[in-house]
């Protein structure tokens, strides 16, 4: 029996047996993609690839990456500049409004500014729901949900490294962020 190393969570664990592997497979601790390694390995490899890929070879490889739908995160990258659209045209409104009020005695509008928490919904709804596509494509992980809610641009820049994508929706939500608040 070799003793077996493999990483959870960026650590190295072990060593452990093949029986431990096994049961660790079964237990769905770890996965096809796991890195393992033992003592005559030179480097590295996923589980699938090493000597052990019989334990999860009832489990298919992740689609290739050019496959997976990328309608969701393009989306992503525009929102934007539709929220700052939305938001000029709503500091436009208010200065009509304010104009027309002083000028005219029209009251003014209730509305000042577009909360923040809708733009940022539409950003986490969207990306945790592309983040069950790439699951789904057997690409996706647990820490992937994080990027996915709070930092929209590293879930885009991670996802685009992950399928070996350009990073070009990742590229293009920064770039329509910088436009969304020029305007």
């Amino acid at each position: 029996m070799s003793e077996w190393y493999y990483t959870t969570n960026g650590l190295r664990q072990g060593p452990v047996t093949d029986v431990v592997i096994q049961d660790l497979v079964q237990r769905g601790t770890i996965a096809a993609d796991t890195q393992v390694w033992r003592k005559g390995m030179a480097a590295w490899q996923e589980l699938r690839e090493s000597e052990l890929g019989s334990l999860v070879a009832s489990e298919p490889p992740p689609i290739s990456g050019e496959l997976v739908n990328n309608t969701l995160v393009w989306v992503v990258a525009f929102l934007p500049l539709i929220f700052g659209t939305i938001e000029a045209v709503i500091a436009h409104d208010n200065q009509v409004n304010a104009i027309a009020h002083f000028s005219f005695g029209f009251p003014e509008s209730q509305m000042t500014d577009l909360p923040w928490f809708i733009p940022a919904g539409f950003n986490a709804v969207l990306c945790l729901w592309d983040e069950t596509w790439v699951k789904r494509a057997g690409y996706g992980s647990n820490w992937q949900k994080l990027f996915a809610i709070v930092l929209v641009p590293v879930y885009l820049f991670v996802r685009a490294k992950r399928l070996k994508q350009r990073p070009s929706y990742a590229i293009t939500w920064v770039c329509m962020m910088v436009l969304s608040l020029l305007l």
